[in-house]
């Protein structure tokens, strides 16, 4: 989650690490996460809930990537 007013489209963000203005929950404890660990190559998905808090407009929005592996 970005605080209100920190997400910028178009702006990359890291995503093991994004900023201080951002909450990263462990999906299945709530926990909340400082950085995710480097990714073992594979295929993942991240799926986020997406809101405007001024519009209160919301939508999910769901990614599918591929770490692949240095050697």
């Amino acid at each position: 989650a970005a605080k209100d007013g920190t997400f910028e489209t178009g702006k990359e963000y890291s995503l093991l690490n994004p900023g201080e203005n951002f909450v990263i929950r462990n999906g299945m404890t709530g926990d909340e996460v400082k950085e995710i660990a480097p990714l073992p190559a594979g295929k993942y998905a991240i799926a986020a809930g997406v809101s405007n808090t001024a519009t209160g407009k919301q939508s999910l929005a769901v990614t599918y990537f591929t770490v692949k592996s240095d050697e």
